[in-house]
């Protein structure tokens, strides 16, 4: 690990630049995932998780270029934007809705991170909790049903440095309550902790739609309380590199979480979309369908794992993964997963990859649709299976 933090290095000096003011415990805390890096290996191929990645990407520090972002295009009511150093609010922050800089959160309020399956791989994971320098804490009061108020977080971190971000998002108990994330583009190590009370209820779109050199790794963990609800919906485009992890934890019974993604890769771009789900209670709920497409000489990852607990009786487990291949110098790489431990269990799995199918572009074709519109309409059906919310 010591060549990724030689590689690192100028940006180590400049988080601990940018933090040099924080309190002191979280300080400690942040020396405390460093000094841990020693015992993680750069991520490489022969990681599972990173096998169908090429990690050489993560060097990359060409100019990036980010999309123009109109923030009266979004159609949101508040707008979040994260900013290298703190982050501006745009709009008007409601009574029931409390956002801070992630630094400002107490010790006793700090949520957790950890990786509960390939631990010693998530060494991009253990650098966003060592360098992290931006991010906020975002909290829903107790019984606030405002399910048509969009709060939108904007990633304006499109800078030709690496940028880490940790964010904290709790839902308090009987909430709703609706977030879309846009990114920008730039080189981004983002991580986040949803926390979600008894019978709240969140839905999430993420944008990360690239048309230049950009490379996003996110690290999502998701933890559901009693009767919570999240639906999230995950848009991935083009990019350098895109490399996202999704873990899900229930906390209690009768929860559901439900991810839909439409990937899109062209060019050289890789997307890797890895979703945990650990049923660890009963009677608890999950369905990820992907959806992707691969174009040019490009490689997607899909990869759902439902790990269901010896006594989670009654658990429900859909994994829908399903791939286009556009050229023949695209790769797709697919793989459902279960792993369950006892015997009271609804589960199904199954992934597809192919390539747009010819007779159904024919039967388009001779009703007068011309070829690329034929294309269009057969991908915009096919994506559109994926959507949650």
């Amino acid at each position: 690990m010591a060549g990724l933090i030689n590689n690192w290095q100028e940006a180590i000096n400049n988080a601990k630049a940018l933090t040099s003011g924080w309190p002191q415990w979280l300080q400690q805390k942040q020396a405390e995932s460093l000094g841990r890096l020693d015992g993680f290996a750069i991520p490489n191929r022969k990681m599972e998780t990173w096998r169908y990645s090429d990690s050489g990407k993560l060097q990359n520090t060409d100019v990036v270029s980010s999309a123009e972002l109109d923030l009266a295009e979004l159609d949101a009511d508040l707008c979040i934007l994260i900013k290298s150093q703190g982050f501006e609010a745009v709009g008007e922050m409601p009574d029931w809705l409390q956002v801070t800089d992630i630094h400002q959160l107490a010790e006793q309020e700090w949520l957790p991170m950890v990786a509960k399956t390939h631990e010693k791989e998530q060494a991009m994971l253990q650098l966003n909790q060592a360098l992290f320098h931006a991010g906020v804490a975002l909290k829903v009061k107790n019984n606030e049903q405002h399910a048509d108020f969009v709060i939108a977080v904007v990633y304006d971190l499109a800078e030709n440095a690496w940028q880490f971000v940790h964010n904290h998002f709790e839902i308090g108990d009987n909430s709703q309550v609706t977030i879309n994330e846009i990114h920008a583009g730039g080189l981004v190590n983002q991580t986040a902790v949803w926390s979600l009370g008894r019978d709240a209820q969140v839905k999430k779109t993420v944008w990360a739609q690239f048309e230049s050199e950009a490379t996003l790794v996110s690290f999502n963990q998701v933890n559901l309380n009693q009767n919570a609800d999240m639906k999230t919906m995950n848009h991935r485009f083009g990019g350098t590199l895109q490399h996202h992890n999704q873990q899900v934890e229930f906390l209690a019974e009768h929860a559901k979480f439900a991810a839909g993604s439409v990937n899109k890769a062209n060019g050289n771009s890789h997307i890797a979309d890895i979703v945990n789900v650990f049923h660890d209670k009963k009677h608890n709920t999950s369905e990820v369908i992907h959806r992707s497409i691969a174009d040019g000489q490009s490689q997607i990852f899909n990869n759902a794992k439902a790990v269901v607990a010896h006594g989670a009786d009654h658990s429900e487990i859909s994994q829908d993964l399903k791939n286009i291949l556009l050229s023949d110098d695209a790769k797709v790489f697919s793989k459902p997963e279960l792993e369950v431990s006892t015997d009271e269990v609804v589960a199904a799995h199954g992934s597809t990859i192919g390539a747009l199918d010819e007779s159904s572009l024919f039967y388009l074709q001779s009703r007068g649709i011309d070829a690329k519109q034929a294309k269009d309409i057969m991908i915009e059906s096919f994506v559109a299976e994926a959507e949650v919310c």
